[in-house]
């Protein structure tokens, strides 16, 4: 099973009726209507556990279990090899990746198998799944910062009235049989990509972001797509949600930063399970015998105290106000200036003996 897979929901609420396009209320009123339905679809996935293959040209192919309720998750993830290598690039050797990741609402630990390491800080705000997730990969132009885009992220109200402020609606379409409604969303400020996104939302299949394409505005050159190639429909609270199986996601490296590689994320459906109680002791790591532990909370505690004692020592033994470099003392100013002056001294002895053997 492989790639990248997606996620979103719900035949319900608001029927999908066609408004004219060119009609600016209208567009303003599908926009909204997107948006609520987008988020609502969303929101209906509470928790999930799910096992999943990706599959890349390049790089390792892995297998990860993603357990996740609310801003709560669970990741473990193996590597099974090595894809094609583009040619012109050495084959590295690629050391066996066995990690795991997770948060318990406290505190968010992080665990690689071959190098024996186990990383614990307080809070989760850098901390990632540390493998793609589907069900934040259908929705990736709602990333607003560099920091790691969880699922509690993509449920964020906030999250979707701050991408929907400047988005532009390009009305309906029909993509693979199935009528879709298109909206391109313009580069987030606070990131360095500086491409916009032009996303497909299957208003017939609840709301789901089924593609997504993200290109150059200048030429419209397109660099990344996102395709929904399978689905899975549920029912959840009395609606339809519908949770992409597979998705392909594909680099052509127009964009100059991107590596080349297409992926293939596949969702094991026998393993999916939404919205069932996940035991909280999930959520917390146990560190094995021998490994090598790093609390970050400790090390910045260290830190703290260095800069501390620094500044005390500082403050005990201030620089002069006279605008001059501060000495140690006034005995060291002295020893100074007669060691100047007897330099000068020997030097002007040298070159008069020089001048005189001349």
């Amino acid at each position: 099973m492989r790639l990248r897979f997606g996620l979103c929901v719900l035949a319900c609420v608001l029927s999908a009726s066609s408004l004219p396009a060119t009609d600016e209320n209208a567009q303003s009123d599908r926009l909204v209507a997107l948006r609520e339905q987008g988020l609502f679809a969303a929101q209906l996935i509470r928790s999930v556990d799910m096992s999943v293959s990706t599959t890349p040209r390049v790089v390792a192919a892995s297998d990860s279990r993603f357990r996740i309720d609310g801003d709560k998750f669970r990741v473990d993830r193996k590597d099974r090899g090595v894809g094609q290598v583009p040619p012109g690039l050495p084959v590295q050797t690629i050391l066996p990746y066995h990690a795991s990741s997770a948060f318990n609402g406290l505190r968010s630990q992080h665990a690689v198998e071959h190098d024996k390491e186990f990383v614990v800080k307080t809070g989760n705000q850098s901390s990632g799944y540390n493998s793609g997730f589907p069900l934040t990969m259908i929705y990736s132009w709602l990333r607003s910062s560099g920091n790691p885009f969880r699922w509690e992220t993509v449920t964020n109200e906030k999250t979707w009235e701050q991408r929907f402020q400047n988005a532009v609606y390009d009305g309906q379409q029909t993509l693979e049989g199935k009528n879709v409604e298109v909206v391109r969303f313009p580069p987030q400020e606070s990131l360095p990509d500086k491409l916009w996104y032009r996303v497909f939302f299957d208003t017939s299949d609840g709301f789901l972001p089924v593609r997504y394409e993200r290109f150059i505005p200048e030429s419209n050159t397109v660099s990344t797509v996102m395709t929904v190639t399978q689905r899975k429909v549920m029912q959840l609270d009395g609606h339809s949600v519908c949770i992409p199986t597979e998705i392909v996601h594909i680099e052509n490296g127009a964009d100059r930063v991107s590596l080349i590689d297409e992926k293939k994320m596949v969702v094991d459906v026998d393993s999916l399970v939404v919205n069932s109680p996940i035991d909280p002791a999930v959520f917390t790591l146990q560190p094995k015998p021998g490994w090598r532990i790093t609390d970050v909370d400790e090390l910045q505690r260290y830190e703290d105290e260095l800069a501390a004692k620094a500044a005390a020592a500082k403050a005990a033994n201030p620089t002069p106000s006279t605008g001059r470099r501060a000495l140690p003392s006034d005995v060291s100013w002295v020893w100074w200036a007669a060691a100047g002056l007897s330099l000068l001294t020997i030097t002007g002895a040298v070159a008069l003996r020089w001048r005189h053997n001349r």
